[in-house]
This record gives structure tokens, sequence and C-alpha cells, in this order.
């Protein structure tokens, strides 16, 4: 139930906001990990991917003693299984990662019509979510994973 990698990806180079990826040994360890720190209930799944928004309380250091509410830059998290690693089950969990992403930076995403134009709403989504497969192949292929 632990896992065996853990790391950050971004989805830009710039961006301080990140989905933490976390590779479990097998298929059963990540269900378990999922199960035991998810309140929905999940049947059959190769891979999860999580948006969240948390904050926390803290104190800046301006000199000012009042309490503040600040967001995390964590977007969430992504669970995937060493030995399910394929195009399919990355790019499915990445695209969810990229739609919580959105979300957060509060991109509308509505349809703009039959115009033949993609608008720059959905190509920072598309780019955000290439982003985040390369990155989990980049680690992947450099820790010999896959």
């Amino acid at each position: 139930m632990t896992p065996s990698h853990t790391f950050r990806i971004k989805p830009d180079k710039t961006s301080g906001l990140y989905f933490t990826v976390k590779i479990f040994p097998t298929l059963q360890g990540m269900r378990a990990y999922a199960r035991k720190n998810r309140e929905a209930k999940l049947g059959q799944f190769y891979g999860l991917s999580t948006s969240w928004r948390k904050w926390k309380l803290t104190h800046r250091k301006t000199g000012d003693t009042k309490e503040r509410w600040l967001g995390s830059r964590e977007l969430g998290e992504i669970l995937l299984a060493e030995k399910y690693l394929s195009a399919r089950i990355v790019s499915h969990e990445c695209t969810h990662a990229a739609l919580g992403w959105a979300r957060r930076k509060k991109l509308d995403l509505a349809d703009e019509g039959d115009s033949g134009k993609v608008s720059n709403i959905e190509e920072a989504l598309c780019h955000a979510q290439g982003n985040f497969v390369k990155q989990v192949y980049d680690y992947a292929y450099k820790h010999k994973i896959i």
C-alpha cells in the first residue's frame, strides 16, 4: 500500500501548481491505498486522478498578526501502478488532472460553437494535459519503471 515512486508534475514549467503522482508496485496496492484514502465508492480501476483545493491557516511575515487562509499549490493526486502505465491509462488520468487544473484556473471550457478555430483556452488545456503525460513518462523511463 506504499507507493514505490512519488513525484510532482506541473501544467507548465513556470507554474507553481502541481499534482502529486504516486506509482505503486502493484495494482492491488494502488487500489487498497485509494480505497483507504478516498470517500467515494470505487469499482475496478487501473488508475485514479483526484483534484482538490486544500487550504491552510497561516500567518504572513508582514508584521500583521492576522491569520489568513491560503490555498495550497497542490492540485490533487494521480495514482498509478507499475504494470499499468499504458498510454491509455496515463493519458486518461492526466486528462482528469488537466480538467482539474482548468477548474482551479477558472477556465471557461464551454463550447464556443463551430467556428473551426481552436480557442486559447482549449489550447491551454491540451498543453497542460500533454505536459502531464510527458512528465509521467519521462519519470517512468528515467527510473526504469517501463
